[in-house]
């Protein structure tokens, strides 16, 4: 057998930039293409479709925890971050997604 060198790690894994820098080749900033996406109803020409349905999800469904599961968090988080770029100076841009002050409390009915 040969000699083989260990493999050297290289850099941190994960997201490196700031949401709103642009990505590798120009890409554009995720805060722009999501601002677009509210303000036009379109998607960034030239999206791929499994792109659209990304940010569909992430940023344009309201988070829902039965639906998200273990996911919940990141997309309370992202549309949290949604909120702030639409309309920063807004309350729900800095006030949790599911606040329970606005919850009802309502007595069940009896089941006879």
């Amino acid at each position: 057998m040969q000699n083989v060198p260990p493999i050297k790690k290289i850099g941190k894994v994960g997201r490196q930039r700031n949401y709103e820098q642009l990505g590798i080749d120009d890409i554009e900033p995720v805060k722009e293409v999501i601002v677009f996406r509210y303000l036009s109803e379109q998607q960034w020409p030239g999206m791929s479709e499994d792109m659209q349905s990304y940010y569909d999800f992430w940023y344009f469904t309201a988070p829902n925890k039965r639906k998200d599961g273990k996911d919940h968090e990141r997309h309370v988080k992202c549309w949290q971050r949604r909120e702030q770029w639409i309309d920063p100076t807004s309350e729900s841009a800095t006030a949790p997604v599911l606040d329970s002050r606005k919850v009802l409390a309502y007595r069940k009915r009896s089941s006879r």
